[in-house]
């Protein structure tokens, strides 16, 4: 058993990012969401800790990182693919940095990361936010206060690269914050970007040093930003890092300065151009400044009203050519990005593009975006996400003609805790809402929306009515209960595949019923009461009417003082339909329950008890009116209130018994102490309440049986109710359970986030969690958990809600749980009720009443208002109002009396009487037509099931009867309680064919054996092979002489040959003779089967089965030898049947005998014996019955059918004709009887003996003489002498003959006697004789059973064997030898391009270290070249040097500064990488020095002053100079832009960034990197074709050519020093082009190489695990070969135990591990046991002998000494008879004998004991028969009473109904009119729904009748699909002439 996560509900509201073209993830809980937009499939990435504070994707390399929350949280690395961890991390183990940096540091210095810089572990409570590099290597982690540290990882080998606090913003520099955002840039993953709360912005860059590498941030440059305003978001872009900020502006800075990007205008001029530098966009000089043309002007790249109305940005996201900015105010607007090349711009840059609109709600919804993502397959489609829970899919492009985009909703989900989940009545959705307001319905499949409805308030309760009515209630914090109308889940979910509206929840009740949060809602089984508790201790009942739309409260009543309820559920009863039964209610209104059983509510309190609550069969009627205005149900003892309905409380709530007065009660209460609160309860149906199980405040789960006597709930005080049972459920305490609707499972939920699946019996079945901690569910733990749990309406599916707001829905899996036989179809809800047009239901229904107002007075504050204002008016408007009513009355009249003198006048054909005067004929019309519309669907939904039925019987029937050889049988006893089965064998087939084939090959197999003499292993040993073979010669060891050994071999080589000889002269018998019986032909099987002789022959020996084909041999001679046995016990079971048939037949005629002796007795006057007939067996009817399977299983016998028969029309019909025609014909034979005339011819008319009473059937009876007869006395009683002599003569000779006769009668009788004790004697005989002799078939069924399940149990290990051989089969091993070809073909590939590529890196390493050598050797032969230039050197150094026109500027004086600072620097760096200077000047990249010298940051300081200095100096030229260059060295530009250790940032791709709109896409194989320098190893996919190509060795004459070309300054010919010679000059623009060229081809050797050592690693991994798999498969072919072996040799011994016999007992310490045993045969170990039985046997002999002689010995000595001891005893007995004394009674008793008084006296007690007995029964009888007149008369006064009762109800319906005429009568016109149109209709409705009643029922019984006729289906009448069983209901004068207590709700119902 298992659950199946099967779709996540819910969004935090936080980050969502893409992680694939169509896939998005978001956080849900304590889970990650992985949503596919297309299909809307979802994957669900359970978290390990208690929650998820944050995530972050590489879609590159699908890599997914998850934070958990908690106090030491741990990040772990996913794969996104699998879903399977690679790594996990620790933040709070990561040590703090020693003496070279470290947290401790200002934000500025940086930190030096290394592996002997540790020195204590940091303080990590929580993760901020993560982020992947764009190579998937790297993870950054910012951690939470105090420590607000920023971490980067090499997260494979969990290996810390850099560490840092964050930089405390400019606001606050004292304090730092934690970083809300972090991100590494896209092409470079040593360069990271961080913002946060507080304005705290920076750029961090991670260097490697050596050993170490120093990790340092750039923060924001000072005025960077306007006033006020603080970053609060950014995003990379190929221009700089764009960033939003607190004041809803948008900026791009540089990442070199961290100041705002200045974009320069195309107006012509050196200013117009872009410089590329360091920072990977453009250049910037200090904020503010402007460039040096005055024609043309730079732009800031800052938008300050990015979002319109002023709030702050959110979240940043763009591509290629686009920005978009989304707002706190829910506002996202699109703008145009700055572009990566260096080209002119617009002259207004990141100008407005457009806005996307979220749905269709404007520009903004005062709902912020949290979160912001571009991606998509195009990357041109955003995604955004809200707080509220929503989340939109819109595209960024503009849309065609202009105007705002719209976005599509993705997830619209709660927000906030929920406050519980129901299922839908109708199934295929649940229903949730939340402290949102919001209440949603959700489908069960696939977690899509269906159905919302927004309310103001936070709700916080929520209820589903039973299957059957759509409805629910919602309850809200203001006290206010609504009852909603669902939509059917089918609809809905059909609306929502369409992109239709949403079907819309309408609002059909809404009262304030209480003045505080609402906590319990439920409605009741029936669906006609809806109880509400609230936290004011006041709980309310309302009246539900699904059908007809309406919901009225009822009343309230008070909890006990200081009580709340925590939950509450209405079981239904155990009798009726509901979920436990796994039964769904036909309709939403069900007939009531008799009284005293309706359905209680149980509620559970927070002071640890329990509350039944039972509302009367009036209340359930819904016709009650509550008569108080304070609407009280139930009054406490000495409460206001007097008498009425609602007047008398059975108790007091809170009372330490609760008893009180009693008296008819609408609400009876009861209250109960439990042992510890229970926070969630649900029910199972029981006797009387059912069981209880409830989640207890202890955290354990709780099993309560209720007490059904009302004397046991005595109170809260009373003694607590101990739990039946109770098991530890949850970590933490609260929650919710739930019972399946097919009461097999339990489902509990609680605040650890786990949810737990159980059986009734409390045992965990499974479990939802994981990991390695507590808490480790899909639920946020640190919000609250799971809140509540609900199975849906069928039990398959289980949804869990939670604090988070978070909606789980899973799946069961297992059918031993979860299995068709325990899900539920709900019924099909009723039709939603419609609502008034106009009315306030259905102005609720459109949202006018959506809105909560705490101020809104709550129903009875309401109704006292209303009381109160009522009797103020009352006495002033009463006269005008009793006028009013009675001139209405009168005006009734008239009306009436004109209607009844016309209908008076009118003719008497169209005369109507008073019955008939309002009768709506139309509506009866329409009755009768839609019952018989009813009649005939129901009726042909019936016969379609029974065609349904007959067809799936007959198919059945077919299969499994009809095909097989041998039918079912059995044989039951016929005495003893025995039955035996025979063995059902099917038809000869397909095994047959195989069978003849296998045995052939078998025997010539065992021919081919005996010709080269090969000997069966069951041969080589002594034992059963060789018993009759071997003699006495044999040797001693057990070994045999050889030709013994070949003369066995050709004696089973020859019993092989009869065999099959055999075989064929029986096959050959067979096909000749007539088919014999069904046992034996099915058993004999195909004419290829061997008979079973030659099978064992055939069967190869347990050790000879060692290959596949021998055990696919095996198991088909298995599987005949099984069949055979199988037919040998049916041929003994025939035989028997046989026996049992002629022995039934035997009895029926001993039987026969009796009967005809019993007839003789009869006639003779006397019976038989007593006790002779008292046990006499006779067979019935039920012996054919219980041995015929067929007649039992294949027919329906009319006794079986309990209902009525349906008679059709035509059926009735043809049998009345049928009747009447016997009528007839008795009419007719009356007339003319042939018989009576016959009769009365024949025998006078009477059938009496004639004679004079003569029986002349009794040859013993003779006649009495005449005289004697008329003297009318007896023989014996004649006095002679008033006879005659004659007479006393005759008289004396009839006496004789009389005794005579009675003589030979007492002879005959003794005869007939003996002949009945003769006949049964036989019977019994003939019983006990078969009965044993089925208890012998039995025993032999039972042996052949055990043998067939042997011979089973080696098929099936045969066959599994067989399967392992397939499994390791030479076609496997094939497979693998061809995988391993292909590896080793591509290792060789790979080996040799791994080869290639190392040899190009070799020669690019070679080249570029030559490059950089004639770097440095042309950077030392400068001063020596042009040594001549005199005072031109520095000069001609200075623009050596030079690379940008601004650094060409000079000033007077200059020059000898510039060259010293030149000379300070030094011309021996080297190139490649500059660094940004105050003043803009370039220097050279002194990395190594800078890191390590003590004096490196001085260094760099003079170094960058002496290029300030020789840049100032330099300036000839007009222009403004930069700010901070001119004037005082000492006041430069702020200290934040000081030499950094930056590096170059990558720029992408041009050819690729021209073909996608992603502004980072992957460089294409064979790119050169020219526009990367020092760009990071990013992008693996290249080809290095291109780097031996494309990059040779140039001559410097080319390169110079080349560099000329690409001179940044162009001409060089205005720059000339003046006086400088001419050639110098020359020669100097030469040897600066051959130095320019150099460069370049360093550059293009730098970009090559780091192409070819970015390949290298993965074509390293690729060449290792193509090795890897070649060694994988070649163990793979040698375990396959090894495991092939084992499978084929290994074998499998089946030992069978010896019942009933004493085994040896194996010593205790033995153990039962046999893996180092070794199995032997059994003929070497009956070998050896023969020899130590043969030694064994003579030293028994030996010691045998001994002891007989030693026997005899003893035996001598035991007689001499028994001798002695007689004779001793001898004389002691003489010696007493000698001293006896004799004594008078002594002597009487050796006279006389024993006394035998004693024996009288026992007979004289055993004679009084049965006269007592006697007397006693007299007794007895006496008191029987005064018991039975008592129960005569009871029974006569009852039915007095009954006639009683029908009298006074007569009189009261009466008096009703006088009442209600009197009532009309006062009413106005049109009242009345209505009133007795409904008094006539409601007769004729009465009188029609009683005949379509009994109509249904003989529908019903003849559908049960026709049900049970067919065949296999065996089921309940109840469970009929499509034919519900509606609620019985009648008539009210018929109910209560039938004595139902429920007569008046049924009447009110109808």
């Amino acid at each position: 058993m298992s659950i199946q996560t099967r779709s996540a509900v819910g969004y935090s509201g936080g980050q969502v990012t893409w992680t694939g073209p169509d896939e998005c993830a978001w956080t849900c809980g304590n889970a990650v969401v992985l949503h596919t937009l297309g299909s809307k499939a979802q994957r669900v990435l359970k978290g390990t800790g208690f929650g998820i504070s944050c995530f972050a994707v590489n879609k590159r390399h699908g890599l997914l990182a998850i934070a958990e929350k908690g106090l030491k949280p741990m990040v772990t690395v996913y794969s996104t693919k699998t879903l399977q961890p690679l790594a996990k991390l620790l933040p709070g183990d990561v040590r703090e940095e020693g003496a070279g940096g470290g947290a401790d540091k200002p934000s500025g210095s940086g930190a030096v990361s290394g592996k002997q810089q540790s020195s204590g572990p940091s303080v990590v409570l929580g993760v901020t936010c993560l982020a992947f590099s764009n190579d998937g290597e790297r993870l950054a982690v910012c951690g939470d206060e105090p420590d607000c540290s920023v971490i980067v990882y090499g997260w494979r080998k969990a290996e810390v690269l850099g560490r840092c606090r964050m930089p405390a913003a400019a606001s606050s520099a004292s304090s730092t914050s934690p970083a809300s955002s972090v991100s590494f840039h896209p092409l470079d993953a040593s360069v990271l970007a961080t913002s946060g709360p507080g304005g705290a912005c920076a750029v961090w860059f991670l260097e490697p040093l050596w050993e170490k590498a120093v990790f340092r941030p750039l923060q924001l440059a000072a005025g960077a930003l306007p006033a006020g305003a603080e970053v609060t978001c950014h995003a990379w872009g190929p221009g700089g890092l764009y960033v939003g900020t607190s004041t809803g502006g948008l900026v791009l800075l540089d990442t070199a300065t961290m100041a705002p990007l200045q974009l320069h205008a195309a107006a012509g001029g050196a200013a117009g151009e872009v410089a590329g530098g360091a920072s990977g966009g453009a250049s910037s000089p200090t904020p503010g400044a402007s460039s040096g043309g005055a024609a043309g002007g730079s732009v800031v790249a800052v938008v300050p009203d990015a979002v319109t109305s002023g709030a702050a940005v959110t979240a940043l996201t763009l591509n290629r050519d686009l920005v978009a900015v989304a707002g706190a105010d829910g506002s996202v607007r699109v703008f145009v990005s700055v572009p990566a090349a260096a080209a002119a711009i617009t002259p207004e840059p990141l100008a407005l593009s457009h806005e996307v609109w979220l749905g269709r709600a404007g520009p903004a919804r005062g709902v912020a975006v949290a979160s912001a993502e571009c991606g998509g397959a195009d990357h041109a489609t955003l995604l955004l996400g809200c707080p509220d829970g929503t989340m939109y899919r819109a595209p960024l492009a503009p849309k065609q003609g202009g105007g705002p985009t719209h976005s599509v909703l993705v997830v619209d989900c709660h927000v906030g805790r929920l406050a519980g989940v129901v299922p839908h009545p109708g199934g295929g959705a649940f229903l949730t809402t939340g402290s949102d307001g919001s209440v949603r319905v959700w489908s069960t499949t696939d977690g899509a929306l269906l159905g919302r409805k927004q309310l103001s308030s936070a709700q916080t309760a929520l209820a589903a009515a039973a299957p059957g009515a759509s409805l629910a209630a919602v309850g809200s914090e203001t006290g206010v209960v609504r009852v909603l109308v669902l939509p059917p889940a089918s609809t809905a979910a059909s609306a929502a595949a369409s992109d239709a509206p949403l079907p819309a929840l309408r609002v059909l009740f809404r009262q304030r019923l209480h003045s505080a949060p609402v906590d319990v809602l439920v409605f009741s089984p029936a669906n006609d009461l809806l109880l509400s508790a609230g936290r004011d201790g006041i709980a309310w009942l309302c009246s539900v009417d699904a059908r007809g739309g309406r919901v009225r409260p009822l009343g309230c009543l008070s909890l006990p003082p200081g009580e709340r309820v925590l939950s509450a559920t209405w079981p239904r009863s155990d009798g009726g339909s509901g979920a436990a039964s796994g039964h769904a209610q036909a309709g939403p209104v069900s007939t009531t329950s008799a009284e005293g059983d309706e359905p209680s509510c149980l509620l559970s309190l927070a002071g640890g008890g329990l509350m039944c609550l039972t509302a009367s069969a009036e209340l359930h009627s819904g016709n009650w009116r509550n008569p108080y205005p304070d609407m009280v149900l139930v009054r406490p003892l000495g409460g206001a209130g007097g008498g009425g309905a609602g007047g008398g409380a059975s108790r007091a709530l809170g009372s330490d018994t609760g008893d009180g007065p009693g008296g008819p009660e609408l609400v009876t209460i009861k209250l109960l102490r439990l042992e510890v609160a229970m926070l969630a309860v649900a029910a199972v149906p029981g006797d009387r309440y059912g069981d209880a199980y409830g989640l207890g405040a202890d955290k354990q789960l709780h099993k309560l049986v209720l007490p059904a006597e009302a004397a046991a709930w005595a109170g809260l005080r009373a003694r607590p109710l101990r739990s039946a049972q109770h098991v530890p459920a949850h970590a933490r305490a609260s929650g919710g359970v739930a019972v399946a609707p097919g009461g097999h499972l339990l489902a509990s939920g609680a605040a650890d986030g786990t949810v737990a699946l159980r059986n009734m019996s409390l045992i965990t079945l499974a479990a939802q969690q994981g990991g390695d901690g507590a808490g480790a569910g899909l639920h946020d733990i640190t919000a609250g958990g799971v809140v509540t749990v609900s199975f849906d309406a069928t039990g398959r599916y289980l949804a869990s809600a939670g604090a988070d707001g978070a909606l789980f829905v899973y799946e069961l899996v297992g059918n031993s749980v979860a299995g068709p036989q325990h899900l539920v179809t709900p019924p099909p809800p009723a039709a939603p009720p419609a609502l008034p047009v106009g009315s306030a239901a259905a102005s609720r229904a459109e949202g006018g009443d959506d809105f909560d107002d705490p101020a809104e007075l709550t129903v009875v504050a309401a109704a006292r208002r209303e009381a109160a204002m009522g009797g103020v008016e009352g006495a002033a408007g009463g006269e005008s109002k009793r006028a009013a009513v009675a001139n209405r009355l009168a005006t009734l009249r008239s009306r009436i009396a004109d209607l009844l003198a016309a209908n008076e006048a009118a003719p008497e054909l169209e005369r109507l009487t008073r019955n008939d005067m309002i009768v709506d004929v139309g509506l009866v019309e329409e009755l009768q037509r839609e019952t018989e519309n009813r009649v005939a669907a129901v009726q042909a939904a019936v016969k379609k099931e029974h065609l349904r039925t007959e067809l799936l019987a007959e198919r059945v029937r077919r299969m499994v009867w009809d095909s097989m050889a041998v039918k079912g049988a059995v044989i039951s006893g016929l005495r003893a309680p025995v039955r035996v089965h025979n063995f059902p064998l099917t038809q000869p087939g397909q095994h047959e064919r195989v069978l003849k084939q296998v045995t052939m090959l078998r025997r010539v197999e065992l021919a081919e054996q005996a010709a080269l003499g090969v000997i069966p292993y069951g041969l080589m040993f002594r034992g059963k092979g060789l018993e009759g073979l071997l003699g006495e010669d044999d040797l001693a060891d057990g070994t045999h002489s050889t030709a013994d050994i070949a003369a066995a071999v050709a004696a089973a080589a020859a019993a092989t040959a009869a065999a099959a000889a055999a075989s064929a002269n029986a096959v050959g018998a067979a096909g000749a003779a007539a088919p014999g019986s069904a046992g034996t032909g099915a058993g004999a099987g195909a004419g290829g089967a061997a008979p079973a002789s030659e099978l064992d022959a055939l069967l190869y020996s347990d050790f000879d089965v060692y290959c596949n084909t021998r055990k696919a041999l095996q198991v088909q001679l298995l599987k005949q030898k099984m069949r055979d046995v199988q037919a040998g016990f049916n041929t003994d079971f025939n035989k028997v049947a046989a026996a049992k048939k002629a022995d039934c037949d035997r009895i029926a005629d001993l039987n026969a005998r009796l009967d005809d002796t019993l007839k003789d007795l009869r006639k003779l006057g006397a019976g038989p014996p007593a006790g002779l007939l008292d046990e006499r067996f006779s067979l019935s009817a039920q012996q054919d019955t219980r041995d015929n399977i067929a007649a039992t299983v294949l027919m329906v016998r009319e006794e079986e059918v309990g209902a009525e028969r349906y008679v059709s029309p035509a059926e009735r019909a043809k049998q009345e004709a049928a009747r009447k025609a016997d009528e007839d014909a008795a009419k007719r034979s009356a007339k003319d009887n042939a018989g009576e005339r016959a009769l009365r011819q024949m025998m006078g008319g009477t059938l009496a003996a004639r004679g004079g009473g003569h029986d002349e059937s009794n040859p013993f009876s003779l006649p009495k003489p005449a005289w004697l007869v008329a003297l009318g006395v007896e023989p014996d009683a004649v006095n002679p002498k008033l006879i005659t002599e004659e007479q006393n003569r005759e008289l004396k000779e009839w006496q004789a003959k009389e005794k005579s006769l009675q003589e030979e009668r007492a002879k005959r009788i003794t005869v007939l006697e003996m002949e009945l004790r003769t006949a049964k004697a036989a019977v019994e005989e003939l019983v006990g004789r078969f009965d044993d002799s089925l208890a012998a078939l039995a025993a032999r069924r039972h042996r052949a059973a055990a043998e067939v399940c042997a011979l089973e149990s080696r098929i099936v290990m045969l066959a599994a064997s067989v399967g392992r051989c397939a499994k390791t089969s030479e076609a496997v091993e094939r497979g693998l030898l061809a995988r391993l070809g292909a590896a080793k073909e591509a290792h060789g590939r790979a080996a040799s391009e791994l080869s290639e590529r190392r040899a190009a890196l070799a020669e690019l390493e070679s080249r570029q270290a030559q490059l950089g050598a004639d770097e440095r050797l042309m950077d030392r032969n400068f001063k020596k070249e042009f040594a001549e230039a005199d005072i031109h050197l520095n000069r001609l150094l200075q623009l050596y040097r030079a690379r940008k026109p601004e650094q060409l500027a000079s000033m007077p004086g200059g020059g000898a500064i510039g060259a010293a600072g030149g000379h300070q620097s030094g011309v021996e760096a080297s190139s490649g990488s500059f660094s940004r200077v105050p003043g803009g000047a370039p220097g050279l990249h002194r990395q190594a020095s800078l890191a390590h010298s003590p004096s490196g940051a001085a260094a760099a300081g003079g170094e960058a002053a002496g290029a300030a200095t020789a840049a100032g100096g330099a300036g000839s030229s007009g222009g403004a100079a930069p700010c901070g260059a001119a004037g005082n060295p000492s006041t430069g530009p702020p200290a934040n832009i000081t030499p950094t250790y930056t590096h170059a940032l990558p720029l992408p791709h041009a050819a690729v960034a021209a073909t996608t709109l992603n502004p980072f896409p992957d460089a294409p194989p064979g790119a050169s990197g020219h526009d990367r320098p020092g760009s990071s190893a990013l992008h693996p996919s290249h080809s290095h074709a291109s780097v031996h190509g494309n990059h040779a060795h140039h001559h410097l004459s080319a390169a110079a050519a080349a560099a000329g070309h690409s001179d940044p300054l162009h001409n060089l010919s205005g720059l000339k020093p003046e006086g400088l010679d001419a050639a110098l000059w020359d020669r100097f623009v030469a040897y600066r082009a051959e130095r320019l060229a150099a460069e370049a081809g360093a550059r293009a050797a730098a970009g090559d190489l780091v192409l070819a050592r970015r390949d290298l690693p993965e074509l390293e991994s690729r060449e290792a695990a193509l090795g890897s798999e070649m060694e994988v498969l070649m163990g793979s072919i040698t375990a396959l070969r090894s495991e092939r072996k084992v499978a084929a040799y290994d074998n499998e011994v089946q030992l069978r135990l010896l019942a009933g016999q004493v085994e040896a007992m194996p010593p205790r310490p033995a153990s039962a591990d046999m893996s180092d045993a070794r199995l032997l045969g059994r003929g070497v170990v009956e070998s050896l046991n023969s020899v130590v039985l043969g030694k064994g046997t003579k030293k028994v002999e030996l010691l045998t002998a001994m002891k007989d002689f030693k026997r005899g010995i003893y035996a001598a000595q035991w007689e001499a000494q028994a001798a002695d001891m007689r004779l001793d005893d001898l004389r002691a007995k003489i010696r007493d008879l000698q001293l006896l004394h004799v004594t008078r009674d002594m002597q009487t008793v050796l006279k006389d004998g024993e006394d035998r008084s004693s024996a009288l006296e026992a007979a004289n007690l055993e004679a009084l004991m049965k006269q007592r007995e006697r007397l006693h029964a007299k007794a007895l009888e006496d008191k029987r028969r005064r018991l039975r007149k008592l129960a005569a008369d009871v029974s006569s006064r009852s039915a007095q009473n009954q006639e009683v009762a029908v009298h006074l109800v007569t009189l009261g319906k009466v008096l009703e109904e006088q009442q209600r005429l009197q009532a009309g009568m006062q009413s106005a016109n049109d009242q009345a009119t209505r009133r007795m149109r409904s008094l006539v209709t409601h007769k004729k409705l009465k009188e029609i729904a009683l005949a379509q009643q009994n109509e249904l029922g003989e529908l019903r019984q003849q559908l049960e009748k026709l049900r049970l006729r067919t065949y296999p289906t065996f089921i309940e009448s109840g469970a009929v699909a499509g034919m519900p069983s509606p609620p019985r209901r009648l008539p009210p004068d018929i109910k209560l002439l039938a004595g139902s207590p429920s007569s008046s709700s049924v009447a009110g119902r109808t």
